[in-house]
């Protein structure tokens, strides 16, 4: 994924635009990273996460899921 996709892409999966508090933060973490565009992406993420209620996260963003790797 590409910062420039990336509000799109979580309005189409949020089906709802990003409040502008919600676009202030990813704007703000997109301006903020220095780094590739993969950190970049990370951070935006972080950001909106930050923002969302538990029900709108993604199964993948929820506290406490482990992954395959974790528990082997």
């Amino acid at each position: 994924m590409t910062p420039s996709k990336f509000i799109d892409y979580q309005e189409r999966r949020l089906k709802r635009d990003l409040t502008p508090v919600e676009l202030q933060a990813v704007l703000k973490a997109r301006a903020d990273c220095e780094s590739g565009k993969r950190d970049t992406v990370r951070a935006m993420r972080a950001a909106l996460n930050a923002l969302l209620l538990p029900h709108e996260l993604s199964p993948a963003d929820m506290p406490g899921r482990r992954t395959k790797a974790a528990a082997d």
